[in-house]
């Protein structure tokens, strides 16, 4: 009786761009691997636990139980802590225990250099505007706000339209949908000098409502508008009013006032 040739194709995974393995996988083949049975018992067969898997099975269980007998039960912790193993150990132990951040830092410092590789050669290609900004970016190291956990509490949780308008800003590039309500045409360095519409002192209260916020977090005695001195209706003089005042900063006891600018560093002056 003639019997059917059964084939099963392995495809070897290869290992991720951008990622480097604790286990050097160098020596693997690239090249799919046949495997040919002549029976399909064989090849079930062949994918069943054996005696040795048997065995490898029960010495994981036992380390499993000795670890939670010893983390839940005084007697063995105080007695067998010491000597029980804390992870199963296999034929990559050793290179699995390295930390990963050491790789991590290693994979950082590649990406670093091939970043900077390719910003010098883009960089010469921008405009002056979008080189000052993005040179800005980079000197003045203005990306944390990326990896920010992005927490409602903290106002942290950007929407679509500020998170687009927020890159847009760091790259120098013209936000979209922009109203032109003054009869000018409306741009990022138009907002910041046009004198309509209250925006210039909208932006400059929320600068001051934010640094008060995260000001009050860390001290006690935060005002905010303090008076510094009193108007003086005889001699002309307007009264001296901060926009913030906090006990304790520089020295104890001792209060500091705060004023609040708004700066377009992209203003051609």
């Amino acid at each position: 009786m003639a019997t059917e040739m059964a084939t099963m194709e392995v495809e070897v995974p290869k290992p991720k761009g951008g990622k480097r393995d604790r286990i050097d996988c160098s020596n693997l083949c690239d090249q799919v691997i046949t495997t040919q049975q002549t029976d399909p018992g064989q090849i079930a067969a062949s994918l069943l636990p054996t005696p040795e898997d048997d065995v490898a099975l029960r010495d994981n269980i036992c380390v499993l139980m000795s670890r939670i007998l010893c983390a839940h039960v005084e007697f063995f912790k105080i007695n067998f802590e010491d000597i029980v193993d804390t992870h199963i150990k296999h034929e990559f132990y050793d290179e699995m225990s390295m930390k990963s951040i050491v790789l991590h830092r290693e994979l950082n410092q590649e990406i670093g250099i091939q970043y900077q590789n390719h910003l010098k050669s883009v960089l010469p290609t921008f405009d002056d505007n979008k080189k000052r900004a993005v040179q800005r970016g980079i000197d003045r190291k203005t990306s944390a706000w990326l990896t920010v956990i992005p927490m409602a509490y903290h106002h942290f949780d950007l929407s679509a339209t500020e998170f687009r308008d927020s890159l847009a800003l760091r790259y120098h590039q013209p936000l979209l949908r922009l109203p032109a309500l003054c009869g000018s045409r409306f741009s990022t360095g138009h907002a910041l000098d046009c004198r309509k519409g209250g925006l210039v002192i909208e932006r400059h209260n929320q600068i001051r409502d934010a640094l008060g916020y995260l000001t009050s977090i860390a001290y006690n005695e935060v005002v905010r508008e303090p008076i510094i001195r009193e108007p003086n209706d005889r001699e002309n003089v307007p009264a001296l009013v901060a926009d913030l005042s906090v006990c304790g900063v520089w020295q104890p006891q001792a209060t500091t006032f705060f004023d609040v600018r708004v700066v377009d560093s992209d203003a051609n002056s």
